[in-house]
This record gives structure tokens, C-alpha cells and sequence, in this order.
């Protein structure tokens, strides 16, 4: 008697694989692409598998949650290294696309809506998490286009990783402007002060300003940061 109740999902999964693995070797026969290592393809496996599942979720309706980021960052991973494996693409040339991957990781966790449990921390941290990932992204695509030789950034700016750090210090400013508005002033002013510190490396690089100076110009940015959290207090 046949099974009523079998899964679909699990049958459109097999049903993919089979069809790439066909694919592949149809295009292998043929010479069409050079493609090496074939048996990558099994790495696709999760890959195809959270994808599946994220397709299901989005046709029921589901919103972006934990679990639906994580389907989607459990997809692309496994793809960029089967890529990797198949096409022969060299690692020397090609390791910042993982960085970029994790800055995306980064970014679409920052996305996450309000809700209980871990979406409700990442919430009080979300333009934190948002700036880091544009950060982190920013960080794999300069790295990117320097390894293919496309663009060689350290002509215009030497000291170029400065840029990723102010990046990811504008999340304490955002964050700092939304618990202003919030009345809550403390929080903005941790917000500001990390921010503050975080930025100042960054600065230093781009411009080429000595390391002696970072500390007592860091005194005097704590200062300032305290003296408006004491202003907004009253």
C-alpha cells in the first residue's frame, strides 16, 4: 500500500541532487565547463536539504526568524565550498568570499524582527549586528579584489582596514540615536563611548596619525562622552 503520509519535502530534496548529479556529469561528457572534484556535489546535500526547508517555511507564511536565518546561512556555506571544490576555483584568490559569507551571516541576523528568546537580545544589539556585518563584508570584498588583481585599494589608502572599523562603529552611534529617543540615557551613553573607542583606531589608520597620540586623545573623547551623558541626565 503506498505511504499517504510520506514526507514531500524529503522527496523534492532527492529529486535535486539527482538532478545536479546528472547535470554535472552531463556536462562533464559533454566538455562544456571543466569540472573537477564531482564528488563535491555531495556537499550540496545540506546545502539543498535547509533550502528546501526555508521554501517550505516561507509557503506556510513563516516570517524571518532565528531558525529561517539559520536555513539560509546553512545553504549558502555548504554551496560556496562545493563551488569551490567543483570549478577548482583557487582558495589563494577566492578565501575572502567565506568572509564576505560570514559578514552576510552578520547582517541578516541584524535583520531578525523583534520577538522573545534570542531575537529579542539580538534586538537590543541589532544596529551593532547590522553594522559588523556591512563591516565584515566590506573587510572580504577588499580583501576580494585585491587577490584577483582587480583593484589594489592600497595605492589610494594604505591603511585601508581603518574603514571596515569606522563601519562597524557607526552601529553605536545608530544605537546611541535610538536609546536618546528612547529616554534612555545611559544606554546612550555606552553606546556613544563604544562607538568612540572603536572608531578612534580607524581614524588613526586612514589619516596616518601616530600611535603615541591614540591614548591621550581617547582620555579626552571619554570625557566628552561622559560630560553630554551628565548634560542629558539633568
Amino acid at each position: 500500500m503506498e505511504n499517504k503520509n510520506r514526507d514531500p519535502q524529503k522527496s523534492i530534496t532527492g529529486a535535486i541532487i539527482l538532478i545536479l548529479i546528472g547535470v554535472v556529469f552531463l556536462v562533464k561528457r559533454l566538455n562544456l565547463i571543466e569540472i573537477q572534484n564531482w564528488w563535491a556535489l555531495f556537499i550540496l546535500i545540506p546545502a539543498i536539504s535547509s533550502l528546501s526547508n526555508l521554501i517550505q517555511d516561507l509557503r506556510r507564511g513563516i516570517s524571518m526568524t532565528a531558525v529561517i536565518a539559520q536555513g539560509i546561512l546553512g545553504a549558502i556555506f555548504p554551496a560556496a565550498i562545493a563551488a569551490m571544490l567543483l570549478f577548482n576555483l583557487s582558495w589563494e584568490k577566492f578565501w575572502p568570499i567565506f568572509i564576505i559569507l560570514a559578514g552576510f551571516s552578520l547582517l541578516l541576523t541584524g535583520f531578525l524582527p523583534a520577538g522573545k528568546g534570542l531575537e529579542s537580545l539580538i534586538q537590543t544589539i541589532q544596529p551593532w549586528l547590522i553594522s559588523s556585518g556591512l563591516a565584515v563584508i566590506l573587510t572580504g570584498s577588499l580583501f576580494f579584489v585585491q587577490t584577483i588583481n582587480f583593484f589594489n585599494i592600497n595605492k589610494f589608502v594604505p591603511n585601508w582596514w581603518g574603514l571596515p572599523i569606522l563601519v562597524a562603529a557607526m552601529g553605536g552611534v545608530i544605537a546611541a540615536y535610538f536609546s536618546f529617543k528612547a529616554d534612555k540615557k545611559t544606554k546612550t551613553g555606552i553606546n556613544l563611548l563604544a562607538a568612540l573607542i572603536l572608531s578612534i583606531p580607524g581614524f588613526f589608520a586612514i589619516l596616518g596619525i601616530q600611535a603615541n597620540l591614540v591614548f591621550p586623545l581617547l582620555i579626552i573623547a571619554i570625557g566628552m562622552v561622559l560630560i553630554i551623558t551628565f548634560i542629558n541626565q539633568k
